[in-house]
C-alpha cells in the first residue's frame, strides 16, 4: 500500500544505556510501517552519547530524527526502573504534535504503529493497556502497593506504549504535579512514571487492547514459548514489550 496518506509521530525516551534498545525498536516500527513515521528522541542534557548512539543508527537507516535534551529540574525516586524513565515527563513540553504514539525501547512492532495511533482517545489524555501486574488474577496482590486510586474500578496502565493527546489541558505543570504526588507517596512509588502518569491522568485514561501492549516476561520465557508467541498470526500482536530486568 502506499505510504504518506498518514504521518505518526513515534516518540522515546532513553538513556545511553537503553539507545541500542530503542534502535531495534524504531527499526522494526519501520520495518512494519505502511504510513511516514516521524520519529522524536528524548536525552537528558547531560547525556550527549545516548543521542549519538540514536542518530547514529537511523541516519544509517535514511530516517531523520527530531531531538531534544529534557531537563525535568526536579529530582525524582530512582525506584527499581533507569531514572531516565521520567523523561516522558517532559513530552508535552517538548513535542509541538496534538498525539504523539510514545513507545519503551524495550519493545519490537510486528504490524504498524498507524493502527494504535489510529485509535479515537474520545476525551481522554491517554490510551493504554492494562499493566500486566493488573490482570485480575494479580491485581489484589499489586493494589495495596501502588499509589491509590479514588475509583476502586480505575485501570493501572503499562506506560510502555502511550497514546497521548498532548493538547488536552490536563498535561499543563506536568513535571510539578508529578513530583508532587511523588513526595506525597513516597513509599508508593515502585514502577516510576508509570505509578505517577497512572495517577495524574486518574479517569482520563482509555484502556486499549493488549494486541497493541503484549508484555513478555522475558526472565521466564524459554526457546520454544517465544518461537510460538513471535509468529505472525500470534493473538495479532502489534507490539512485544519485553518487561522485567532481561532484554
Amino acid at each position: 500500500s502506499e505510504k504518506n496518506l498518514v504521518t505518526i509521530p513515534v516518540v522515546y525516551v532513553f538513556d545511553k544505556n537503553y539507545a541500542a534498545y530503542s534502535c531495534v525498536s524504531t527499526i522494526s516500527a519501520l520495518q512494519h510501517a505502511t504510513e511516514d513515521i516521524v520519529f522524536h528522541a528524548i536525552t537528558d542534557h547531560t547525556d550527549d552519547q545516548a543521542e549519538k548512539i540514536f542518530l547514529d543508527e537511523l541516519d544509517a537507516h535514511g530516517q531523520p530524527v527530531k531531538t531534544y535534551k529534557a531537563n525535568l529540574g526536579a529530582e525524582f525516586v530512582a525506584g527499581r526502573i533507569s531514572s531516565s524513565a521520567y523523561l516522558k515527563l517532559s513530552i508535552p513540553n517538548l513535542v509541538e504534535e496534538k498525539k504523539i504514539l510514545y513507545v519503551d525501547g524495550d519493545t519490537i512492532f510486528k504490524n504498524c504503529p498507524s493502527l494504535p495511533f489510529g485509535i479515537d482517545l474520545e476525551d481522554n489524555v491517554l490510551g493504554g493497556v492494562c499493566d500486566y501486574s493488573h490482570f485480575p488474577k494479580h491485581r489484589k496482590k499489586w493494589e495495596s502497593k501502588i499509589i491509590p486510586f479514588e475509583n476502586a474500578n480505575e485501570m493501572y496502565i503499562n506506560t510502555g506504549l502511550l497514546l497521548w493527546n498532548l493538547k488536552a489541558p490536563e498535561n499543563i505543570n506536568l513535571i510539578e504535579k508529578c513530583k508532587e504526588i511523588g513526595e506525597s507517596y513516597p513509599d508508593k512509588l515502585r514502577f516510576n512514571d508509570q505509578d505517577l502518569l497512572n495517577k495524574v491522568f486518574e479517569g482520563k485514561k482509555k484502556i486499549i487492547n493488549y494486541q497493541f501492549n503484549h508484555q513478555v516476561w522475558n526472565g521466564i520465557i524459554s526457546k520454544s514459548d517465544w518461537g510460538r508467541i513471535s509468529a505472525p498470526t500470534y493473538k495479532n500482536v502489534n507490539l512485544f514489550h519485553f518487561i522485567g530486568k532481561y532484554k
